[in-house]
């Protein structure tokens, strides 16, 4: 399955297909949320909050396994359901897909098939990169890692689901707690879950102000390590400022992705 999910998934199609449908974000954390666009993103720390990083990735996973699961069963109810799944660049694992789902083999090289109980297993416990799903009253678009969930629809169809499937979430989860398997391993670096949650999503909402609040403060005071202080210097400034955060930015959230690793 070569290609972005942007070129894999004809939304033009879908949206003149069902006028009235509009693309929702899914994830377990947030429900279900209006996209701007055709865009289908993944929810980001500030987003996501505290509450739902400071779990162990053990349990992230199953939250997310069970959100995927509910779609799937949503769409299964129309009978005629069909899916298309794969990996852009694993032919072979894709061709073994196909043959657990009871699907066929595209010429473009996705699994083909009808969205049958079976290939809901399948898809739940072996997810591909990239799963399309059309059905009779919803579309969706499940790619890859990070867990990106886009859900065609009518819009006034929303509230419902989204009730049904934060209830399924909770629910299991519920029951996972109940029997003492979300608790999680003891960790090889002495990192506390709920103080890495709180930084990442603290950087993620206010680092970039603080980095750009030194760079600009540091000009007012006449600090310039770059120059003497003219506008293209100040300019420089700036560039640098927002290098920074991008820098920053990708460093927290590398070593809260490692440090969740090393707590499987």
């Amino acid at each position: 399955m070569d290609g972005s999910i942007d070129e894999r998934v004809d939304f033009d199609r879908l949206q003149a297909a069902r006028p009235s449908w509009r693309l929702f974000l899914a994830h377990p954390a947030l429900g279900l949320e209006e996209a701007e666009g055709d865009a289908v993103v993944a929810p980001g720390a500030s987003e996501l909050g505290v509450a739902w990083l400071a779990l162990d990735i053990g349990e992230q996973r199953a939250r997310e396994r069970d959100l995927v699961r509910e779609l799937l069963c949503r769409a299964a109810r129309c009978l005629e359901a069909r899916f298309e799944a794969g990996w852009r660049r694993d032919e072979r694992e894709t061709a073994d897909l196909a043959r657990r789902c009871g699907a066929s083999l595209s010429e473009d090289g996705a699994a083909r098939g009808l969205l049958t109980d079976g290939a809901i297993d399948v898809l739940v416990a072996t997810p591909p990169e990239l799963t399309v799903v059309e059905a009779a009253e919803l579309a969706l678009i499940i790619d890859g890692e990070p867990l990106r969930i886009g859900v065609w629809m009518d819009r006034w169809k929303a509230p419902v689901l989204q009730r049904e499937l934060l209830d399924c979430v909770w629910e299991q989860a519920g029951r996972r707690e109940g029997s003492g398997t979300t608790v999680a391993p003891s960790c090889r670096r002495d990192v506390d879950r709920a103080f890495r949650a709180h930084l990442v999503v603290g950087w993620a909402r206010h680092g970039g102000q603080l980095v750009i609040g030194a760079f600009c403060a540091a000009a007012l005071l006449g600090w310039h390590p770059l120059g003497n202080g003219e506008w293209g210097d100040t300019a420089v400034l700036a560039v640098g400022g927002l290098t920074t955060v991008w820098g920053v930015d990708w460093l927290v959230n590398r070593w809260y992705r490692r440090t969740q690793r090393d707590c499987e």
